[in-house]
């Protein structure tokens, strides 16, 4: 189901099913046993890697975009 953002009309707000989440089982599974290998120190520093590189990703739009 598909909402208009309240605070940006450009936006979709997307509501996904429960269904969805049980397609996504497998991999969270995964995800969860690849984890398991990490210690907290490791996790935090992939957190930090992955949220660095999303900003990156963020702002390198933005100055595509001339925002």
């Amino acid at each position: 189901m598909q909402h208009r953002d309240p605070n940006d009309r450009r936006a979709v707000l997307v509501r996904v099913a429960a269904e969805l989440f049980g397609l996504y089982a497998g991999m969270n599974a995964s995800m969860d046993q690849l984890c398991a290998g990490y210690g907290d120190t490791e996790l935090e520093l992939l957190a930090d890697f992955l949220r660095r590189t999303t900003d990156a990703g963020r702002s390198a739009t933005d100055d595509l975009a001339g925002d």
